[in-house]
């Protein structure tokens, strides 16, 4: 009978939903008060500023917060918020609403935990890479970065994703152009986010 029930786990843990829930626990923990928590330091203020003055203006290369040039980071950032609040403007009504901005944060999260499960699943050790996952998904780290409108949930996902194609890759994984393709755009997406 555990055999039985092993064997139904490791199945579960190879499949499909296995991913949506290690994704659904990783949203979940990043989503968490992440419409109630006020801003939190300067730099989501700065960030969160910088990109509504682009939806502002309607300038989309130059990074401003009120009069000043804030050039410390790339704009791959800024373009993602910009993106989450657009697509959700009809929900929140207006670009003061901060849950918006940090949608990008927490899908980055998602990502994360996702490659994190697709990256245990390049050693062929299902029940490890769902519980591996699972565990990071719900970490209270991860939560947190993923609830703040700053850039690292974001690299964090591009990290993780590369490093997932890396592993199958390396373990002699089937589509190899694709997994390259994968790593290197992971990779430019990483520099432009930071």
């Amino acid at each position: 009978m555990a055999t039985d029930d092993l064997t139904a786990f490791d199945r579960f843990a190879q499949s499909w939903r296995a991913m949506a829930l290690v994704a659904l626990i990783a949203l979940a923990s990043a989503l968490f008060g992440a419409g109630g928590v006020p801003v939190m330091d300067r730099d989501e203020a700065r960030f969160v500023q910088a990109t509504r003055q682009m939806l502002e203006t309607g300038d989309y290369v130059h990074i401003n917060v009120q009069a000043v040039e804030r050039n410390k980071k790339p704009v791959g950032i800024h373009w993602l918020q910009a993106a989450s609040v657009w697509f959700f403007k009809p929900l929140a009504g207006s670009f003061n609403t901060i849950w918006p901005y940090r949608f990008v944060s927490a899908r980055g999260a998602m990502l994360a935990a996702m490659a994190t499960w697709g990256a245990g699943r390049a050693r062929r050790v299902p029940r490890a890479a769902g519980i591996g996952a699972s565990f990071f998904a719900c970490g209270m780290l991860l939560g947190f970065e993923g609830m703040t409108a700053k850039t690292d949930a974001a690299l964090l996902a591009c990290v993780t994703v590369m490093m997932g194609a890396l592993a199958h890759l390396r373990l002699g994984g089937a589509h190899a152009k694709r997994l390259t393709l994968i790593f290197w755009g992971a990779f430019g997406l990483g520099v432009l986010v930071k």
